[in-house]
């Protein structure tokens, strides 16, 4: 199939798009089309015949940009809906004031505790867990002061992927240069020995590294420069840098204070990705959020781009 511009288009209206697309190229490529023709195709998208001939028109004027397709036709679903996450000021109060009285070192899950029930005793709705959460490893790391080195470490994508019969965050490996966020290698499969390969050049440059214990046999035995940290520590440092996201992309750091991705389809014409376009779009923000800090795009591990 041809490659279609989908520059604009919500990444969960790709699949629907392009099978827009398909229809129309397909329509025109019949000849003396007639009105036979024009339900027929119309039939395919649930559209009546005026509507369809609005999507031809609009794809024939705009020289076949996808953006003019999404959120056409009778089929436009329910608006999105509005996710919940503005925090109400006095719910953040709150919080922020038990993590002045913990401190930010203390136990998350002490800090959570006490939020909630502070807030339910005031007749307060609580932040949710990731929320305090944030406010805690922003205190994390104003207290501990700015990282230094690289730290390799796994968190999730916040896309709903199509993994064979389910729907899943998609996970992603970085290895982030603390002091500017810089991106220098990622992966979205499962990490092999080309992270051996780039983390032993890493080492040989002299960078302090710090990496997830659970990748721990892919780090060179170089003594004090390298070091295993566990993997919430990695996830912790991971967010200290990088904050909330990369981009537009959310990241998930803490799996079971995620959505379920199911949820991430919010409207009839949504539809989870592929892993391709998931890696398509994951690699485009990074390379404009390394662009941003004036580096070239990462290394991908796993597509042997070395």
């Amino acid at each position: 199939m041809e490659k279609i511009d989908m520059d604009g288009v919500d990444p969960l209206r790709w699949a629907e798009v392009r099978r827009r697309a398909d229809v129309i190229r397909k329509y025109l490529a019949v000849e003396d089309a007639d009105e036979v023709h024009r339900k027929e195709h119309a039939r395919l998208l649930g559209l009546s015949p005026n509507q369809f001939m609005a999507l031809v028109r609009a794809w024939r004027e705009h020289e076949g940009r996808a953006a003019r397709l999404a959120g056409s036709g009778a089929k436009r679903g329910a608006p999105r809906r509005r996710t919940r996450l503005a925090v109400p000021h006095e719910s953040k109060t709150v919080a922020a004031a038990i993590i002045d009285e913990l401190g930010g070192s203390a136990p998350f899950v002490d800090i959570n505790r006490r939020v909630a029930e502070k807030c339910l005793a005031q007749g307060l709705t609580p932040p949710s867990r990731s929320t305090v959460w944030n406010m805690v490893m922003s205190r994390r790391s104003t207290q501990a002061g700015p990282l230094k080195g690289v730290v390799v470490g796994t968190c999730r994508v916040r896309l709903p992927v199509q993994a064979g019969t389910v729907i899943a965050m998609p996970s992603l490996t970085l290895a982030v240069r603390s002091e500017d966020g810089a991106v220098l290698a990622a992966s979205m499969s499962e990490p092999n020995d080309g992270w051996s390969d780039f983390l032993f050049r890493l080492v040989a440059a002299e960078e302090d590294v710090r990496i997830d214990e659970t990748l721990s046999p892919l780090l060179p035995d170089d003594g004090h420069r390298s070091r295993s940290i566990t993997p919430t520590a990695a996830r912790s440092a991971l967010s200290r840098v990088l904050g909330r996201g990369i981009e537009r992309l959310r990241l998930v750091y803490v799996a079971s204070k995620a959505i379920a991705p199911e949820r991430l389809l919010t409207t009839r014409e949504d539809r989870p990705l592929s892993p391709g376009d998931a890696h398509v779009i994951v690699a485009d923000a990074l390379t404009r959020h390394n662009g941003a800090r004036q580096i070239p795009p990462p290394i991908w591990i796993d597509t042997g781009s070395q």
